[in-house]
């Protein structure tokens, strides 16, 4: 059962398609950051130091990359639903542990933190592109990409509550590209959103002036639609 789940899902040796102009800015940016690391925290270097545990997580995501780029591309789409719910109960799982600095956000692992919402941004795409290809036509528009949305949104609202507003902002928007890659008009789009971009705007009185001044105009150009839409 093993080897036939490694000769089906794993490529020995790794066939890795390494994109150098990909690779070379993530290399510079990392040699950045714990050079500014490193001139911020005038301790000596030691793994027990704040620049040595990066550096340690940075080698585990070095060996966490080469082992993704193993697997083949269709293991993740098989599996995408089970990773979502895997997801979903890491999530759950920390609030279990004790927060930092007031947020919920981190399995706590010996002397080491490991925040799932992190990896739960790659999985979250792997589940809804998952979703959007299995779909043979487009029947019901709004149905589908409500079925999208919640598929990003449950575990966004979730993490909301860590709470980690941004990482649950890029949990629903990462979808945005997706919807539109799949075939559906930006009109489609802005019926669905247009709510939930309406609640997160009210917060402030210029995000949400501005955001009815938008509404407003896309309303107008709309009118032939919005006009066919009355009338059937």
């Amino acid at each position: 059962m093993i080897r036939r789940f490694l000769d089906k899902y794993i490529s020995f040796p790794a066939n890795y398609h390494l994109s150098f102009t990909i690779i070379f800015p993530v290399i510079v940016l990392i040699a950045i950051s714990l050079t500014i690391l490193n001139a911020s925290n005038p301790e000596s270097f030691s793994f027990s130091s704040f620049v040595g545990k990066q550096s340690i997580w940075l080698m585990i995501s070095i060996v966490f990359f080469l082992i993704v780029q193993s697997f083949k591309p269709h293991f993740f789409y098989e599996y995408a639903y089970a990773l979502y719910g895997l997801l979903i109960v890491l999530i759950f799982m920390t609030y279990f542990f004790d927060p930092v600095g007031g947020s919920a956000r981190w399995i706590h692992i010996g002397g080491f933190q490991f925040q799932p919402s992190e990896v739960g941004k790659m999985l979250v795409v792997f589940t809804v592109a998952k979703f959007l290809t299995d779909l043979r036509n487009i029947e019901n528009v709004y149905q589908s990409i409500t079925v999208a949305l919640l598929l990003s949104g449950i575990p966004a609202l979730i993490v909301f509550k860590q709470p980690d507003l941004g990482t649950a902002l890029v949990y629903v928007f990462a979808t945005v590209p997706m919807l539109i890659w799949r075939g559906y008009r930006f009109y489609n789009l802005f019926v669905v959103f247009s709510p939930i971009i309406s609640i997160l705007a009210a917060s402030n009185i210029v995000l949400f002036s501005a955001w009815i001044g938008i509404v407003l105009v896309i309303l107008y150009l709309s009118q032939p639609k919005l006009i066919n839409g009355v009338w059937v």
